[in-house]
């Protein structure tokens, strides 16, 4: 029988069947039925019954977790809820300003038509059509301006790369056991990123929100510079939002109304800009007049919007911050308190060298037209470069940052504090790199690092001069 020269696979979003070339394994595609990218598997890859990976696919396959306790109380719970609630109701608050500017402009259109009558001469007669529609402008804006963010929409975003369970079996299986030991859900898909962080959220959103489908998001970062022990705690800690029903989809009412009313204080679309450009532009005293009002009643629309925004801070932030604590548990006790130290210290000091690794790679790619092929190994390039003794002035800097009652996150030394009053010895011991649990991790990572250059950055691919992190 003739081979076949082609494979299939199926796409992680939308489970369409792809049939494709035999050379085209291990690249990334688009999905012909939802455009998402796609990794396609290897015709070689194991089972996850058959793994070939070595030691440290042994240890991982010879894992048995005993369940984690539950940690909410009948008191969290109920915190939750009137928190939810709270958030709900503020909501309908901010409905009701709606109606009630919406009824004042009426209110004033119809009482001050008086204003119409021919008394005061021409120029009277303008001072006064001037107040008149200029009030009417000044409440319209208003009113739109704060109508517009229940239909705020973002701009199309490429979907990350999405992993397919017969490409990574082994890292597959290992979130499974991570997920069965936690209490939470599977995800129903794996999104690789290029930032160092990792999240666990339901995968359409609220469509999701009576079901049990969640999309797991691993920030590429992580698996470069951390052990797979310490993964799995960050996992376990993503997890832990999820491994209470009830909890898990109040919460999501809180940081979704939450993140809500940050994103429509801080983002300007296009109506803004459009605003200020026409301002700016404008060429007469009249239309200057007119766009001035309209610009100052959108400052003062702003101005309740933060309004909001502080409360529901006031609101949710001590919540958020419990829910925090919460799920640390599931990471204290799966890695061990001091692995859970350790790791806190890692991602923070990701998160700084972040910053001047990008720094360092726009100024390269404007002086050189070159970029790293793999973010995630540059990052934990610039990790691995920090010397010992500017780490430990880093760890004490971190160790004296107070806790803000606005913060959403508990402090560095907060979280710590917890996890060594708990002094658990955790339940795995796997001290491999993280990036063992890929199949072929370099592959991955300069994947995932060219579609965040392409659709992210919008940097222009053929005009790239790729060097590797070893090399710069």
């Amino acid at each position: 029988m003739e081979e076949s020269n082609s494979a299939t696979c199926f796409c992680p979003s939308c489970e369409t069947e792809i049939e494709y070339p035999i050379d085209w394994q291990a690249t990334v595609i688009e999905c012909p039925a939802c455009s998402e990218s796609v990794l396609l598997p290897e015709e070689e890859s194991a089972s996850t019954e058959d793994f070939t990976f070595g030691s440290l696919a042994e240890e991982v396959r010879s894992l048995d977790l005993e369940p984690l306790p539950r940690s909410s109380s009948f008191f969290y719970k109920m915190a939750l809820l009137f928190g939810a609630l709270m958030m709900l109701l503020l909501i309908l608050v901010y409905v009701s300003v709606i109606a009630g500017t919406g009824y004042g402009v009426w209110l004033f259109a119809d009482h001050f038509r008086f204003l119409f009558k021919l008394t005061g001469g021409v120029c009277g007669m303008i001072i006064k059509m001037a107040f008149y529609f200029g009030v009417i402008l000044a409440g319209a804006v208003v009113i739109i301006f704060m109508i517009k963010p229940f239909f705020l929409r973002r701009g199309d975003h490429q979907q990350p790369l999405s992993l397919n369970a017969a490409s990574e079996p082994l890292l597959y299986h290992y979130i499974s056991e991570i997920c069965g030991c936690v209490g939470a859900p599977e995800p129903s898909r794996i999104d690789l990123t290029c930032e160092a962080n990792a999240a666990a959220s339901f995968r359409r959103g609220f469509f999701s929100f009576l079901g049990s489908d969640l999309v797991l998001t691993i920030g590429l970062p992580l698996a470069a510079g951390l052990s797979a022990k310490e993964l799995a705690g960050v996992l376990a800690h993503e997890f832990g939002h999820f491994n209470q029903g009830v909890a898990m989809r109040l919460s999501c009412i809180i940081r979704s109304i939450n993140r809500w009313f940050t994103e429509i204080v801080y983002y300007r679309d296009a109506w803004d800009d459009w605003l200020g450009d026409s301002f700016e532009e404008s060429e007469n005293l009249f239309t200057t007049i007119l766009f001035g009002i309209a610009l100052a009643a959108l400052g003062f629309t702003r101005l309740i919007l933060k309004l909001f925004m502080f409360t529901g801070h006031a609101v949710s932030c001590a919540l958020l911050r419990q829910m925090e604590y919460n799920a640390d548990v599931s990471e204290i006790q799966l890695a061990g308190s001091e692995c859970f130290e350790a790791t806190g210290f890692k991602l923070s000091l990701m998160d700084i060298v972040t910053g001047n690794a990008y720094r360092d790679m726009h100024a390269r790619w404007l002086s050189r037209n070159e970029l790293p092929d793999s973010i995630p190994e540059i990052i934990d390039h610039y990790a691995a470069s920090v010397p010992e003794d500017l780490q430990s002035e880093i760890k004490d800097a971190l160790f004296l940052e107070p806790g803000g009652w606005f913060e959403t996150h508990p402090s560095f030394a907060q979280r710590v504090k917890q996890a060594r009053r708990r002094d658990e010895p955790g339940m795995i011991d796997l001290n491999w790199p993280a990036r063992d649990l890929f199949e072929n991790f370099p592959v991955v990572s300069k994947q995932a690092s060219r579609i965040h250059y392409r659709e992210d950055l919008g940097v222009p691919l053929a005009q790239v001069k790729f060097y590797s992190p070893d090399q710069g």
